[in-house]
């Protein structure tokens, strides 16, 4: 049975002709945007091609031409990129437009985000950051910018996405081209930034320019909007059901949960059960706030956090605000995304009555450690150990302070040390500022309770 992700046979006519088409054979779907366009897999005379057909009436023509102008523009520049060879219109009236198939070659996003070698990481990304240098000497702009639009194959870098790309009949100013830049630095951790500094030379080294301090610090700042950007767009998906997360919503409950730990079953009979299932754990807080336990879930060991209903006022304020439980959810998120470590959050839940939140829970994985002023007081780690340790507290305390972030309660209790590290949990109060004033004021205070709760 023909398929249309399995077609015999495409053939693309010439425009204006009926006759003397290219007929593309064992076309395989790879790629569809619904509405838009369909990406085949091909054989043309015996030559492997990618077929792309665009189904859009009044806008695939210009699609074609774009697409068809930038790659003859690239083979001009002499810029790598796949060869164009054909463009028409599908005997069903669609038209499409075929290029070179380039073989074993990957994304460079899938090289990058699938590689646990740091040194290939830096190589990939380096390279990619110098062939963006030159495209910029040579006026190109590609204007989707991601690692997802170069390919990599036998050493070499091929530029992707045509359509995309703007020309310009100079090079491409600094200041656009820093913003790119910054871009693909946001892919390399956030909290290594004397590496991204090597980035940014390997920049202005390509393209003969010179960089002074100033300049340096003024991009990683680019940098650290970009990743702003990128985490606000994350963090939504955090709250949708998607490969990763389950969404929640009935006229009771409302609540997220990770895939890894949690089924559609569990999902489901978990916020009607969960008090029962907090009064056979082990008890680490009972309070008018809050009623924490640990305990094992679906062979996990967790901790989950009850913010307990405190009347109507307080109910409508968090119905307003949002819940408690949620904020944490996606700070934890937050501190994760950018390499600050902290409890990985697993579920949250909103209890409701009629309109109002009635109370939330939010559940973390359980972090195994010690608290950081009985790990201080333990004479039997060396003090080196311990004085490293401290340098490692230091250094999340600067990351925060890079991207604005306030813990809010950060006594001895809420950083643990764990065989990998300190890990900071209890997010309750932490907070993301925009203004400096507010997050100086609440810096210091951070940073006064944590000298404080070490005993000066």
């Amino acid at each position: 049975m023909q398929t249309a992700e399995n077609l015999p046979e495409i053939t693309v006519y010439p425009a204006g002709q009926r006759t003397g088409g290219f007929i593309c054979r064992e076309c395989r779907l790879i790629r569809e945007v619904p509405g838009t366009r369909q990406i085949y897999s091909a054989l043309w005379q015996d030559q492997p091609v990618i077929l792309k057909i665009f189904r859009r009436r009044f806008s695939a023509y210009r699609h074609v031409m774009r697409e068809w102008n930038a790659l003859q523009k690239l083979r001009n520049l002499q810029v790598l990129r796949p060869e164009p060879l054909f463009f028409g219109k599908t005997g069903k009236g669609d038209w499409a437009l075929a290029a070179e198939y380039i073989p074993y070659a990957s994304d460079i996003f899938t090289l990058f985000q699938t590689s646990a070698d740091r040194n290939k990481r830096e190589k990939l990304l380096l390279s990619v950051i110098s062939q963006l240098a030159h495209l910029h000497i040579h006026g190109i702009l590609q204007k989707d910018m991601h690692l997802g639009n170069f390919l990599w194959a036998d050493n070499r870098i091929y530029i992707l996405d045509p359509a995309q790309i703007k020309f310009y009949d100079q090079p491409v100013a600094v200041k656009k081209g820093l913003a790119q830049l910054a871009i693909l630095c946001v892919n390399w951790p956030a909290d290594d930034e004397p590496q991204m500094e090597i980035f940014i030379r390997k920049y202005f080294a390509v393209r003969g320019l010179t960089t002074r301090p100033w300049l340096t610090e003024s991009i990683l700042r680019m940098i650290r909007a970009q990743r702003n950007r990128i985490l606000a767009r994350s963090l939504k998906k955090t709250l949708r059901t998607s490969k990763r997360y389950l969404s929640l919503k009935t006229s009771a409950f409302r609540g997220m949960f990770v895939k890894d730990l949690f089924d559609s079953r569990h999902a489901a009979e978990l916020p009607s059960q969960i008090d029962l299932w907090m009064n056979r754990g082990k008890i680490l807080k009972r309070g008018n706030t809050c009623f924490v336990v640990s305990m094992e879930l679906n062979g996990k060991t967790v901790v989950i956090k009850r913010y307990n209903h405190k009347g109507f006022w307080h109910s409508l304020r968090q119905t307003i605000r949002r819940s408690r439980a949620r904020r944490c959810w996606l700070h934890g998120h937050r501190l994760n995304w950018l390499n600050i470590p902290t409890a990985a959050p697993l579920a949250f839940i909103e209890k409701r009555k009629g309109l109002l939140l009635y109370c939330s829970y939010i559940i973390n994985e359980f972090v195994e450690g010690q608290k950081l002023d009985n790990y201080l007081k333990d004479v039997s780690i060396p003090e080196e150990q311990q004085i490293q340790m401290m340098n490692q507290v230091d250094q999340i305390l600067q990351q925060m302070e890079l991207y604005r972030i306030t813990h809010g309660d950060l006594k001895r209790a809420n950083i643990i040390i764990t065989g990998h590290g300190p890990v900071m949990i209890d997010l309750d109060s932490l907070k993301v500022h925009r203004l400096g004033f507010l997050f100086n004021y609440y810096r210091r205070k951070d940073l006064a309770q944590i000298t404080d709760s070490l005993g000066g």
